[in-house]
């Protein structure tokens, strides 16, 4: 693939209800995919990086790019981020895709949480029987 048709994959401040997810406006959002073998890293209080980690897996959002280019994401993301491929994982239907992401170029900051998770991220839930309702509920990944 080449650049202008690799998806992104995104984790923080890019995602849907991210302080950044404006510049993704007009890209095409194409669910919700799992990065194996990445930690999740609090680089300050409003965003996150990702590093290498063997074990680890973070949640993130993947986009075909539309409206905006890697180079304008590369300036958005800065100096302390490197555009790397990785291969993810479709949370539901276990599909891969090689994509674009930005992690740290070196790792001085402490691990996030267990969870690798950046923001709530919020899913519709359907029952039938004793959960009629919809709710809206944590999505969680193991």
């Amino acid at each position: 693939m080449d650049s202008l048709n690799t998806p992104l994959f995104v984790y923080g401040t890019l995602v849907k209800g991210g302080k950044l997810h404006s510049n993704l406006a007009d890209s095409i959002y194409l669910g919700d995919y799992l990065v194996d073998d990445y930690a999740m890293f609090k680089v300050t209080d409003w965003y996150p990086g990702i590093y290498p980690v063997k074990g680890e897996t973070v949640l993130g959002e993947v986009y075909n790019l539309k409206g905006i280019t890697y180079q304008e994401i590369d300036e958005i993301e800065g100096d302390s981020y490197e555009r790397v491929k990785v291969k993810v994982n479709d949370s539901v239907t276990d599909a891969i895709l090689e994509c674009y992401t930005y992690q740290l170029k070196e790792n001085i900051y402490q691990k996030l949480n267990e969870d690798n998770i950046w923001w709530d991220k919020k899913v519709k839930v359907f029952g039938y029987g004793s959960l009629m309702l919809s709710s809206d509920c944590l999505l969680y990944t193991s």
